[in-house]
């Protein structure tokens, strides 16, 4: 290459010409370039990774839904298999709200909040679900309402309360019907509620999770017993597949009875 000041033929390494002392410039001028271009496109590269960031973390489905979300949305409890978790939630809570995050341990989280009543006040519930992303499967890992977390055993009631609550049009708990609509083996021309109201008083149902993951329906009523009104409890495990369902539990004022004694009270009750 050649000195611009004074023409002179210079050494490729060289950066002053040794005739004129003139500065040779040109691989700096040139180098400046080539970072400005190297700069502009990582800019590009680092403003192409946001924008797909941008894309993926938004989770984006066709239809601009986020499809965690989704997965917890369509996909059911394994206790409440005829309810989609979408259409129990939007039946109890008003203002449902729905969202997916990454956590600070790197797992997706779909969260809810929606209001329901609590104690007799409008309350705020959060619950929070764990999203496997491969299988699509997810479980409830946090629960709060009014800012108040609930453990293990009381996620189960309150899940219970949300699905019982969507089981009939009418309001009615669907399990509880199952049974009071039912008849027992030996007393086929008559409804257990039929049997039940004409014997006891103060008749009460309910049905709920047992620890074991059973759907118990559970009857109380007023009885006369050796004298003395006394509340009866009885309780029926009903199989959620067939509807199908057996006693499995009976006690009057807190004495729990055999099998042979059930068949016994079956009989007074149904007989009366």
């Amino acid at each position: 290459m050649k000195c611009k000041n004074c023409g002179k033929e210079l050494q490729a390494n060289m950066t002053v010409c040794d005739a004129c002392a003139a500065s040779v410039s040109q691989k700096k001028d040139n180098k400046k370039k080539i970072i400005g271009i190297v700069v502009g496109c990582v800019c590009l590269l680092i403003a192409a990774v946001l924008i797909l960031g941008g894309i993926f973390s938004a989770i984006g489905k066709a239809g601009g839904s986020d499809e965690y979300v989704d997965m917890v949305q369509e996909g059911s409890l394994y206790y409440f298999p005829d309810e989609t978790v979408e259409e129990a939630f939007d039946n109890f809570f008003a203002d449902p709200e729905w969202e997916s995050f990454v956590s600070e341990d790197g797992d997706r989280i779909v969260e809810f909040n929606g209001t329901c009543e609590y104690y007799g006040e409008d309350e705020n519930l959060c619950m929070q679900f764990t999203v496997d992303e491969e299988t699509g499967e997810f479980e409830i890992t946090y629960v709060d309402i009014a800012g108040e977390s609930f453990g293990y055993d009381d996620l189960e009631y309150i899940l219970d309360t949300i699905f019982a609550d969507t089981q009939k049009a009418d309001g009615t708990d669907k399990y509880v019907d199952i049974v009071k609509e039912g008849s027992m083996y030996y007393f086929p021309d008559e409804t257990v509620e039929e049997a039940f109201d004409d014997f006891f008083a103060n008749p009460e149902w309910e049905s709920f999770i047992s620890e074991d993951g059973d759907r118990i329906v559970e009857f109380n009523g007023t009885c006369e017993y050796y004298g003395e009104y006394e509340n009866l409890c009885m309780q029926f495990t009903v199989d959620v597949d067939t509807s199908e369902f057996e006693i499995t539990y009976v006690d009057i004022a807190g004495e729990s009875f055999s099998d042979e004694d059930i068949e016994y009270i079956l009989d007074t009750i149904f007989s009366e």
